[in-house]
């Protein structure tokens, strides 16, 4: 289910009722709650949590719509372009100043405008490098520059913990890690572009991070539990390895419907190596052992099924799709039999239910794609990314409890 501001709003409501709420214990009790309230405040699912991969996964999706919009500029794809544009200036920025405006509702409508602006730059540096235009690259990136000093003063009203030279160079950042996708779309160096995309998405966590840390400091009477927390930072470790995972596998299917084999390749190759060995490697420091090793053999055997899905709707062979759809179920179950060999505290189904979920809106996403259904692709790409928070807090909040003194 996806997590709106609405909900983050009806948990720090919650979170206060529990506060309010509190009586008298005797010594022994009251201990036994103050390491319970420790573990409370440190969780991956605690509402300071919760509204960093919020914002994390609302600013990944930023990043993800930009790149898709900016790429669909560069090989001439009208309707994919509208699609990811509509996207990114009314769903996605909605969803931001919504998630803003739970905390600063006089500031929400404020927000919304001065984030939609600089959406608006970098579709601009997007058009002007479809069209080897290096003036208005450059007007484009003197834009967003000057929009950081602006959007800096404005966080920095808000909350006086947010620096204007501290945001203003995580935006100069965020402009610089997307010009170098775009760069990449441009020259057609597909595996350059996966790259820097995936330090554009990491990134945002430096940003949703921040600004869910200050909040928290300003307002501790609104928003129980640390974002910052190790559980909260290992779900935030994971959500954007697995986010990634999610929109390279948009990248792979759309690269195979639109019949561009080197950008299909470079897809599978950040899939396999570098985004697997990224997720497995979060496991592997988290449980320790064999694990990484394990959790990566399972995790890469889905990779191809993925693709040879793609190529199945491509050629239109209802057989094929039907047969990896079924192998990438079997494949969710052998993912849940690693992790639940690691934590037997996991219920079955647990995991695998969420993977399958996550397998479900990648194959809407490849369906709609083959239908040249942009608007709809993208809506399964961004449930996809919801499912991947989905599954990066519930592995997270299990290795918190499974080893709770090495996360308070």
């Amino acid at each position: 289910m996806r997590r709106s501001a609405p909900l983050i709003a009806g948990l720090l409501a919650l979170t206060l009722v529990g506060a309010a709420c509190t009586s008298k214990k005797t010594s022994s009790t009251a201990d036994l709650a103050a390491i319970q309230a420790k573990l409370d405040a440190a969780s991956a699912k605690s509402p300071g949590a919760i509204l960093r991969s919020t914002l994390d996964t609302l600013l990944g999706e930023h990043v993800a719509l930009i790149a898709a919009a900016t790429a669909a500029q560069i090989q001439g794809r009208a309707a994919d372009l509208t699609a990811a544009s509509d996207l990114l200036l009314r769903k996605n920025s909605t969803d931001l100043a919504t998630a803003f405006g739970t905390i600063y509702p006089d500031a929400q409508a404020t927000f919304f405008a001065l984030w939609k602006k600089h959406i608006a730059f970098f579709l601009d540096y997007g058009a002007a490098a479809a069209k080897n235009d290096a003036a208005g690259k450059k007007k484009a990136a003197d834009q967003l520059t000057a929009y950081a000093t602006t959007f800096a003063a404005f966080l920095n009203g808000q909350n006086s913990l947010l620096p204007k030279d501290a945001v203003e160079k995580l935006f100069a950042e965020h402009a610089t890690t997307l010009f170098a996708v775009i760069d990449a779309q441009t020259a057609k160096d597909y595996a350059k572009e996966y790259v820097a995309l995936s330090a554009a998405y990491s990134h945002m966590d430096m940003i949703g991070g921040a600004l869910a840390a200050a909040i928290r400091a300003q307002h501790p009477e609104k928003l129980q539990g640390v974002p910052d927390s190790k559980p909260a930072t290992l779900r935030a470790q994971l959500d954007a390895a697995l986010q990634e995972h999610s929109v390279l596998l948009y990248s792979l299917g759309a690269a195979i419907l639109q019949k561009r084999a080197p950008d299909a390749a470079a897809a599978v190759d950040q899939l396999s190596t570098t985004n697997a060995n990224d997720i497995a490697s979060i496991i592997g420091t988290a449980w320790g052992g064999s694990s990484q090793a394990d959790f990566l053999a399972a995790w890469q055997k889905q990779i191809p099924l993925y693709e040879s899905y793609a190529r199945a709707v491509a050629a239109k062979n209802a057989d094929g799709e039907a047969k990896y759809r079924d192998d990438l179920a079997t494949a969710a179950d052998n993912i849940e039999k690693v992790v639940r060999g690691l934590d037997p505290q996991f219920d079955a189904g647990e995991i695998s239910d969420v993977v399958k979920l996550h397998v479900l809106s990648i194959k809407q996403v490849i369906d709609y794609l083959g239908r040249n259904r942009y608007d709809v692709a993208y809506d399964a790409l961004l449930r996809a990314i919801m499912h991947m928070d989905d599954l990066a807090a519930d592995i997270a909040d299990g290795v918190a409890k499974q080893f709770p003194t090495k996360f308070v």
